[in-house]
């Protein structure tokens, strides 16, 4: 394929924030406007064609607080919502176009993010290094208007957990486990459960 075309997009993304507090512990907020074109891999098909895509644009608010009530352990707590003009979204290349996404329109997104980390070598005071770090994130991601009005954003789970623990040894012999968990997700707008060929 021998295709070639040119577009431009332009966006500008200002935000806002506010830290209250120490480093010991603070609260914090923010908002932002986020802008992101679709990529060229997003917007060209692998055919050569324009596949049609907005750029996407959102409203951006977070508000949080961080606490350190010790040397070796912090946590973290963030609320957010996210509203989306335009969300790309997956597209099934079983229904005829070979494009990779596709304009989703209106979405929105809100959850809570948490963090936790423990350096559990300086609390037991030895030399070997033994870090935590723990992370949950509960989310909410439907569309709002439109034909899908109400339905899940695709690949979009309420609940995903990740936790990892690092150790090393002076000697400087070292290793790392690590467990993610993530819920189950829509594969597509129309939050299909059962097997569909189409």
């Amino acid at each position: 394929v021998n295709a070639k075309g040119s577009s431009s997009a332009t966006g500008v993304s200002p935000s806002v924030a506010m830290i209250l507090g120490k480093p010991e512990a603070n609260l914090f907020g923010g908002i932002h406007l986020g802008y992101s074109p679709p990529r060229i891999s997003q917007a060209i098909t692998p055919a050569g064609a324009d596949a049609g895509l907005d750029a996407e644009r959102s409203v951006n608010y977070e508000t949080g607080a961080r606490v350190r009530p010790s040397r070796w352990s912090r946590m973290e707590a963030t609320g957010f919502l996210t509203n989306f003009d335009n969300q790309l979204i997956s597209n099934n290349t079983l229904s005829g176009s070979t494009a990779e996404f596709k304009n989703g329109g209106r979405t929105r997104h809100i959850g809570l993010e948490t963090t936790l980390g423990m350096a559990l070598g300086k609390a037991l005071h030895t030399d070997t290094v033994v870090d935590l770090s723990a992370y949950y994130t509960l989310s909410r991601s439907i569309f709002v208007g439109g034909f899908y009005d109400g339905n899940v954003v695709p690949y979009a789970p309420y609940h995903t957990f990740s936790a990892t623990l690092d150790g090393e040894h002076p000697t400087g012999f070292g290793g790392q486990a690590s467990f993610t968990y993530v819920a189950s997700q829509f594969a597509d707008e129309y939050n299909s459960e059962e097997p569909d060929i189409s």
